[in-house]
């Protein structure tokens, strides 16, 4: 296709000249300078200082607003300028827009033949790898795989490479995991004792399997120390309750003896005595719960 570019003919180009008059505006701000250039202030006139700041503020801002004004008569036909190339741009977006359409329909396509292809290229790879999903999470479609230069044989080497290392961090997770398992099944037949797996698998994030090792034979002895003391104070506890029984049993015995030997017997006594006597031989026998009875 041959060039098509348009030659501009050399458009005539009236450069823009301000004329002023530059002096006089110089003379009369040096006139209100020199008003203000000597002047001290104390605190006393600082209300003072404070209004000739805001005089002086003005009077740049009055300068400044001139000149923005006058800048937009130079511009005003330059912008004129840009409407009007706008409008010739726009001719040529109405050939350019739908056949830009057509190429971006075409390049979609393309996208999207090319990433069904990858995409099966990574799930043969995760189910002959048997990734589960937390290893397989790096085996995305890379925006530079979409590129033309970019073949499915190079996107695949780099993906089984990823595959590969992935493969490797799973089956090195799978085998720590079978090492913990193994040692928890160890101390708790060893010991009768039961540790729970879950929390020293969660551990492998953080830890190798030696320390996560040693966590276990710590738990173990621990546990194992605390079913000693419980059975040892188990044990303190029968001993004194059979304690408790024997001398139980023995009070028992003493009471059945007891309680054989105070028999009660009837038997009969003559007394003789004061009337004095008598009085205290009767208060001791009511004390002492003997039944007694006077005859006369």
């Amino acid at each position: 296709m041959k060039s098509n570019l348009i030659k501009f003919e050399e458009p005539t180009i009236t450069p823009a000249k301000v004329e002023w008059n530059k002096q006089g505006i110089m003379d009369k701000v040096q006139v209100i300078v020199d008003e203000y250039k000597d002047m001290i202030f104390t605190e006393k006139t600082l209300k003072s200082g404070k209004a000739t700041c805001a005089d002086l503020n003005k009077l740049k801002k009055h300068i400044n607003d001139e000149a923005k004004r006058i800048d937009k008569l130079l511009t005003e036909d330059v912008k004129i300028f840009r409407g009007e190339i706008k409008e010739v741009i726009a001719l040529i977006d109405e050939a350019y827009n739908p056949i830009k359409t057509q190429m971006s329909a075409f390049e979609q396509a393309r996208h999207d033949e090319k990433t069904k292809k990858i995409q099966k290229i990574i799930d043969d790879l995760i189910k002959n790898q048997g990734l589960r999903k937390e290893y397989s999470g790096d085996l995305i479609i890379q925006k530079s795989y979409l590129a033309k230069g970019s073949t499915l044989k190079s996107i695949k080497e780099e993906l089984t490479e990823i595959a590969t290392i992935a493969g490797d961090r799973q089956d090195e997770y799978d085998k720590n995991i079978k090492l913990v398992n193994e040692m928890i099944d160890t101390n708790n037949k060893s010991f009768d004792i039961i540790l729970l797996p879950e929390q020293y698998l969660k551990m492998l994030q953080v830890k190798n399997v030696p320390e996560i090792m040693m966590e276990i034979t710590k738990d173990a002895q621990a546990v194992v120390q605390k079913k000693k003391k419980e059975f040892e104070a188990a044990a303190a506890r029968v001993e004194q309750q059979q304690k408790e029984w024997r001398e139980q049993e023995i009070l028992d015995q003493v009471a059945e003896v007891a309680e054989v030997r105070a028999e009660v017997v009837i038997e009969k006594y003559e007394v003789e005595g004061t009337d004095i006597q008598l009085d205290k031989l009767e208060e001791y026998m009511s004390i002492h719960d003997i039944k007694f009875e006077v005859i006369d």
